[in-house]
């Protein structure tokens, strides 16, 4: 009779278990899995890359870059340079001459005797010009408003006073102006506040003197320039992507509108209150600068988008930032120096209007914020000038 269940001990029998792994077959499929996953995921994105860049242009590689490093000032706008400006909101061409200013005018050291008056603004980007071509900042409307009147727009993108004196105290010096407006925007305050130089203080003799270096006086600050700029070609490759410029550019508008402004530095009261004792200290030595050339200083406060427009509404943005126009009056009253809050007028303006005064998202004047801006100005400017020669005469 046999047994099914009888084993010989003489002749073992090499069991096998089922169950058994497979490392070496595992570990191939597990390697090949994740290769095609990232063959996969490389070939979607070239093809997503190569439609993209079929579709679309990234506003960004039409953008010239506008500014080139400068001995004395810091940075200023490259000197001969016809540009191009591109984002989602706008598309416009810009000028600068071969002494680094916007627009297309030459000007002359002093003022000459076939001019009555030289008006000379010192400002950011809003001066300049962001989101308008040349004949469209309210600067240039100023200029073509004042028939007897030389206006010379010194403005550049993230000057603040520590910038604005830099230029007041060589090209202003230079140009010899009746007026200099100062067009004060609120981040001006953390610009002040958070940087070092240019830098200046009160001399024995008390005159306004560079502290951080010296210009040498072979500077002419209205020599024509050539441009500096150089290209920077390590730029990694990703960033050369148009899927990456899509998603940085693309979302810019949806990332402003739902999570706001980057965080700023200024978020106590007490680093307020250190930021505008900077601030007034630099408007005193401007307003010293000023004298010493002969010119008169105004201040004039640009309100933030928010401020104007409840459309303007920026996430996350606070009043310890952007509310500045009372404490500017307050330093202008003790300095006395003249000043012009463009807020009441522009809001009451802009309640009016169809269009709205400023970008959504760049949030710079449109065309038509720059025309209610020049309407505003233009009364202002020839009330001072009358003002000064009334002073003059007396």
């Amino acid at each position: 009779m046999s047994d099914t269940n009888f084993h010989d001990a003489r002749h073992p029998r090499k069991l096998r278990h089922v169950s058994d792994p497979k490392p070496k077959t595992s570990s191939r499929n597990a390697l090949l899995g994740l290769t095609t996953l990232v063959i996969s995921l490389l070939v979607t994105l070239g093809i997503a890359e190569l439609v993209i860049r079929i579709a679309w242009t990234p506003p960004s590689t039409l953008t010239t870059q506008p500014t080139e490093q400068h001995p004395f000032y810091g940075w200023a706008p490259r000197p001969g340079l016809a540009g191009r400006h591109a984002t989602m909101e706008f598309d416009y061409d810009f000028h600068h001459t071969a002494q680094g200013l916007r627009g297309v005018e030459l000007f002359t050291a002093g003022r000459p005797a076939t001019i009555p008056h030289r008006v000379l603004f010192l400002g950011d980007s809003f001066t300049y010009g962001n989101g308008s071509p040349d004949n469209e900042t309210f600067v240039a409307r100023i200029d073509a408003s004042l028939a007897d009147t030389q206006v010379i727009n010194t403005g550049a993108n993230g000057y603040g006073q520590r910038q604005q004196l830099a230029i007041l105290d060589t090209l202003g010096a230079a140009l010899s102006p009746d007026l200099v407006i100062v067009m004060f925007f609120w981040n001006d305050v953390e610009d002040n506040f958070t940087a070092s130089a240019p830098d200046f203080s009160v001399s024995e003799d008390g005159a306004a003197t560079r502290t951080d270096l010296v210009v040498p006086a072979t500077f002419d600050p209205l020599a024509h320039r050539m441009d500096s700029y150089r290209v920077d070609t390590n730029e990694r490759w990703l960033r050369r992507t148009f899927l990456y410029k899509l998603i940085k550019e693309g979302a810019r508008g949806f990332r402003h509108r739902w999570f706001g402004g980057r965080e700023r530095q200024i978020r106590t009261t007490q680093q307020r209150t250190a930021a505008w004792a900077v601030t007034e200290n630099l408007l005193h030595l401007m307003h010293l600068r000023s004298r010493e050339i002969g010119a008169t200083l105004v201040i004039v406060s640009i309100p933030d988008y928010e401020r104007v427009d409840p459309a303007g509404r920026l996430k996350g943005q606070r009043p310890i930032n952007i509310d500045i126009e009372q404490e500017l009056r307050d330093v202008c009253l003790r300095l006395d120096i003249p000043y012009l809050d463009l807020l009441p007028e522009l809001k009451v303006r802009q309640a009016a209007a169809t269009e709205p005064f400023y970008y959504q998202t760049d949030r710079h004047f449109t065309p038509l914020g720059n025309v209610a801006v020049a309407d505003l100005l233009t009364p202002a400017i020839e009330s001072w000038l009358r003002s000064r020669a009334d002073a003059t005469r007396r």
